[in-house]
């Protein structure tokens, strides 16, 4: 299941959107300073220079989509076959940047 930008991530079964999806409920990756984050690289010409997980092609935001759908971390780390302590590690480093913008 890979998200996108302001598209609800679906569900694998069913082929619908997860519930409850909203825009709203959706932080986006803009928003976080992501260079201080250990486990995130931007590298130009990898996927446009978008965070993604350290060593890998999977953007930070399919990881925070998913999340905010409504997955669980474990979940989100079955999905894309990553470590659950990296799942959990953006997800502690979004809301630690996004109290300190608040």
């Amino acid at each position: 299941m890979i998200a996108r930008p302001g598209v609800p991530p679906l569900d694998p079964a069913k082929g619908e959107p997860l519930e409850p999806w909203t825009k709203e409920r959706i932080v986006g990756v803009s928003r976080v300073d992501w260079t201080l984050c250990n486990i995130v690289e931007m590298v130009p010409g990898r996927l446009s220079g978008a965070p993604v997980l350290k060593d890998t092609r999977l953007p930070v935001d399919a990881i925070l989509t998913n999340y905010d759908a409504g997955l669980e971390p474990e979940q989100v780390a079955a999905i894309f076959e990553v470590a659950v302590a990296d799942v959990r590690t953006i997800l502690a480093f979004r809301e630690q940047e996004l109290a300190h913008t608040a």
